[in-house]
């Protein structure tokens, strides 16, 4: 499960996303928050 939460986070920051929270339920099944990842020029 950690495994295919940093593969998920490693693909989202490519996207220009960055992993903020998340939480795994009693099926074995994730939920990841993201949030966009802000320009500082």
């Amino acid at each position: 499960m950690a495994k295919k939460i940093e593969d998920l986070a490693n693909v989202m920051l490519a996207e220009g996303y960055q992993l903020v929270t998340f939480s795994v339920t009693g099926s074995a099944k994730a939920v990841a928050v993201f949030r966009k990842i802000e320009n500082k020029e």
